[in-house]
């Protein structure tokens, strides 16, 4: 799906709900916030949820971080990626944050 992808959470894979969180730019030079949730014991609970900045916005949002597009997924990173196993309550969160980022950073996202 991307070109250019960052884990900012995930958590241990042998529990039986795993959560996870991405950072990246897809192939549509849009930048990307993926929330991932697999649930093993009822896989009806499992999702995937994307913030998604289009391409416009993208390109505004790095020129008012003074940064190039393709370092946006580091950038959000360094600002609320986790790096270490952690609960899914906690990927939540860090989806949270980075979403508030992307509205911090003056850019627009649509939830898909």
């Amino acid at each position: 799906m991307s070109n250019i992808e960052k884990t900012l959470i995930i958590t241990d894979a042998d529990m039986p709900v795993e959560a996870a969180v991405y950072a990246m730019i897809n192939d549509f030079r849009e930048f990307v916030i993926e929330f991932r949730l697999d649930d093993d014991r009822h896989r009806s609970n499992s999702f995937t949820r994307h913030a998604v900045v289009d391409k416009d916005e993208t390109i505004d949002m790095a020129r008012h971080l003074n940064i190039k597009v393709e370092e946006l997924p580091n950038k959000v990173y360094e600002v609320c990626g986790v790096s270490y196993a952690s609960t899914v309550s906690h990927a939540e969160s860090v989806f949270q944050e980075a979403l508030e980022f992307i509205l911090d950073s003056g850019a627009r996202f649509n939830l898909k």
